[in-house]
């Protein structure tokens, strides 16, 4: 071969390389834009289903259940003790009324729970999340059986020991 084939060649190839580059490069750039709008497309169906956008949330609002729980732990012949600050978050704050109406039931309600968890329900992977998750529930179970609307929308933990 000659010197000219072999250029010749080598120019091709770098065509063919580059325009390899550029339709690998545009087709990834198409894919992100068409599944930037394939979420745009979900969060709007998601509104014309009748589900607030995150846009026309109201901001959240807190409340901390003062004060702390204390209770004793279950947990065989040791005697244990867990002390959990309990805070609610909603989006409306006429529904901390509601709290403060029903306080003493939801402190017992409360109570009760952490009253009933041992030490080893405590201790599993998800044990205080699953915690959190019954902390809730039992929070709007009462809300709905005492004004017929459970609307806190989550619990937190701010201050969680156990000894």
């Amino acid at each position: 071969m000659n010197i000219k084939t072999i250029l010749i060649i080598v120019a091709a190839q770098t065509v063919l390389i580059a325009a390899t580059v550029a339709g690998t490069w545009m087709l990834f750039l198409n894919t992100q834009s068409g599944a930037a709008a394939v979420a745009e497309g979900e969060a709007e169906s998601i509104d014309s289903a009748g589900e607030p956008s995150k846009k026309d949330l109201k901001d959240p609002v807190y409340m901390s259940l003062e004060p702390a729980f204390v209770v004793n732990l279950q947990d065989g012949n040791s005697l244990r003790f867990l002390q959990v600050q309990v805070d609610l978050m909603s989006r409306d704050a006429a529904d901390f009324e509601k709290v403060e109406k029903y306080g003493v039931r939801v402190r017992n309600d409360l109570l009760m729970l952490f009253g009933s968890v041992t030490r080893d329900d405590l201790m599993l992977p998800n044990g205080t999340t699953d915690l959190q998750k019954s902390a809730l529930d039992t929070v709007n179970n009462v809300l709905k059986q005492e004004s017929g609307k459970g609307s806190v929308e989550a619990v937190y933990f701010s201050k969680f020991v156990m000894q």
